[in-house]
Order: C-alpha cells, then sequence, then structure tokens
C-alpha cells in the first residue's frame, strides 16, 4: 500500500518528522480517533537513528538489520492506523493556524492546514571549525552514521575519528564492525568523563549493552584513544589526509603542547548534536538556554505543549535524551494533542 495521500488539506493533527517521537505521536493521536499526516524529507520512517538501507538492498528482503525491522514496525503502524504520509517533502514555510507549505522531490510544492501541530524534527550536527576542516575526506560523525547505517559504505580504509560525545564510540565501532581500521579516537575529553557516562545508562540495559558492545569492538580492535586532545589543522598530503592534534588547553594549561600526526583516509569528526529549533522559532514559541548541554531549547510544559497554543514540540528537539525517551515523548503529546481535540477524556 503506498501511504502518500494527497488529496486531503485539513487534518486535525500535522506532525513534521518520522523519526522515532513523530511516529509515536501520530500513533497514539490517530489510535484515539484523530485525523493525522506526517511530513518527512527522507525516503522513509525512521529518522536519523533508525535509518536503514534503500530499498534496492538486497539485505532489505532479510530485515537483518536492527533499523530495517524498527521501520517495517513503523511502516506497519502508519498503515493500520489509517495515518497519511508525505515522504520526501521538505517544510520551508509554517504560519500561525497552522498552514504548513512543503516541496516534493520534483519541486512540486504543497500546503496542508491542522488544528494542531507537533514537531519533531530531531537535532542536526555541531562542528567546531578548525584549519582543515572543509578538505575533502572530512565528514561529520552524523554523516558517517548514515554512509554507514543507509549506504554500508566505510568513510575510508583508514579513519581517524575525534571530537566529544556518544557518536565518536558509535562511529568507531561501526567502522571496525564493517571491516574498516580506526587509526585513532581523539577525545576532547578525559578517560573518566567516559567512565562517568556509563552511570545513566544503568537504568537502560538496553542502551548499556550497546554501549558495552561498542567499547569492546575498539578495545579489541587495538584502536589507541587519546584523551584530552584535539584537532590542531588537517592538512593533504599525496591524496590523504595529514592530521594533527593537540592537548586540549581547557584542561592542559601548557602551552608548549606536543603535536601527534596521523596520515590517514579520513577523518570523522563531532561534537555534539544541536536540537532543531528552527520552525518553531520562527513561529515566536519562547526558547531558553540551557547552560548544561549549551543548547538553545523550547519552554515546555510536562505534556510537551510549547508557549504557543496547539504548537507540540518532541523528541530531541525537546531535549536531546535519545530514541527511546523520544518514543514516549510522542506518546505524551499524542494523547495530550487529543484531549485537547476532545477525542478523549
Amino acid at each position: 500500500r503506498v501511504y502518500n495521500s494527497m488529496n486531503n488539506k485539513e487534518y486535525d493533527i500535522i506532525i513534521i518528522g518520522a523519526g522515532p517521537s513523530g511516529i509515536a505521536a501520530a500513533v497514539s493521536s490517530a489510535s484515539n480517533g484523530a485525523k493525522v499526516l506526517i511530513i518527512d524529507s527522507n525516503i522513509n520512517t525512521g529518522g536519523q537513528v533508525y535509518k536503514p538501507p534503500p530499498e534496492s538492498f538486497k539485505e532489505i528482503k532479510k530485515n537483518t538489520s536492527k533499523e530495517i525491522k524498527i521501520q517495517k514496525f513503523f511502516n506497519k503502524l502508519i498503515e493500520e492506523k489509517g495515518i497519511d504520509i508525505a515522504l520526501e517533502h521538505t517544510v520551508w514555510q509554517v504560519n500561525h493556524g497552522f498552514k504548513v507549505y512543503a516541496f516534493n522531490k520534483n519541486n512540486l510544492n504543497v500546503f496542508w492546514e491542522s488544528k494542531i501541530l507537533i514537531i519533531a524534527t530531531g537535532t542536526h550536527e555541531r562542528i567546531i571549525p578548525f584549519p582543515g576542516w572543509t578538505l575533502p575526506g572530512v565528514i561529520g560523525l552524523a554523516a558517517s552514521t548514515t554512509l554507514l547505517k543507509s549506504h554500508r559504505v566505510l568513510p575510508g580504509k583508514n579513519t581517524v575519528v575525534a571530537g566529544c560525545g556518544p557518536l565518536l564510540a558509535v562511529v568507531a565501532s561501526g567502522i571496525i564492525k564493517a571491516g574498516g581500521k580506526v587509526r585513532a579516537i581523539i577525545d576532547l575529553n578525559s578517560s573518566f568523563d567516559w567512565l562517568s557516562s556509563i552511570k545513566p545508562m544503568l537504568s537502560n540495559p538496553t542502551s548499556l549493552f550497546e554501549g558495552i558492545g561498542w567499547l569492546r569492538n575498539i578495545i579489541f580492535s587495538g584502536t589507541p584513544i587519546y584523551f584530552n586532545n584535539m584537532i590542531k589543522e588537517v592538512n593533504e598530503k599525496e591524496n590523504k589526509l595529514e592530521i594533527t592534534i593537540i592537548k586540549n588547553n581547557s584542561r592542559n594549561n601548557n602551552k608548549n603542547n606536543t603535536k601527534v600526526k596521523f596520515i590517514a583516509d579520513s577523518l570523522c569528526v563531532g561534537h555534539g548534536l544541536i536540537p532543531s529549533i528552527d520552525i518553531f522559532k520562527s513561529l515566536g514559541a519562547e526558547i531558553f538556554f540551557e547552560s548544561e548541554s549549551s543548547n538553545w531549547l523550547p519552554k515546555i510544559n510536562k505534556y510537551f505543549q510549547s508557549s504557543i497554543e496547539n504548537l507540540y514540540i518532541i523528541g530531541d528537539g525537546s531535549g536531546i535524551a535519545g530514541a527511546i525517551p523520544a518514543y514516549e515523548k510522542g506518546l505524551i503529546a499524542g494523547h495530550t494533542a487529543s484531549c485537547d481535540l476532545k477525542f478523549i477524556d
């Protein structure tokens, strides 16, 4: 069945984003009787975290990866609940009221209207610039996960992974598992920060086991980890990258830092994620700066309602917590929106 239904222009609820949070909001609100549309620029559901390979890949038929299984589960829910979905549609404007404008892969403009708007646009990548950061072969950690998950392509045969945050371990482990070599991991943080990050995982066994699996792959491969280090510069050298690192001076005040150099095919680098706030910020929703994560976040209540009536913000766009909490946020917002529309009491 083709889920895209472009005949309808008016909906009870429109959800922008078909990741875990958006799907959960759509399913919970549609289960209560609401007429729902999901809009997403990707070719299928799952968002960034569950982005599977293209349907032309043979493994799609074998259901061999977690991403494929979750995507199929999402699509089954969408079909069962009669939810309309506009994939490969990029939202370019949202007006109060709510009127949502988008264009598709054929550059055809379309629009829809809804009583309630739920924004589930997730995050985008933060990269702190350094000399050489725009050279070919230097790519983001999040982009690297897309290469590994969606396209089954290694960033390079010999890769340096650098930056900070959990994506360091995810990307390094993914490269090793796929048969590539990680020349080194360059982490802005200390080894103590790695150990302390295990504590919040204890309440989530799934995340803990995944984390242990990433570390096991890294340790068994003999990949060196340079803690408290940062990229100083990257230069081209004989069709490869010469990557120079130094100690992170925020933790080490020695100005005469020793430089270490690596030669690699590629550099995968990233410094965390930034919530995507463009849509609700353009609508005038109240935001605040959270110093702990160094991010601007929306002011929301416990039901994920923003300062604007009938506007909800869910998923990592409301505060980065990961895929499982994002799904729970979507369920709460979907039921609350259904209550607002009197579908449930």
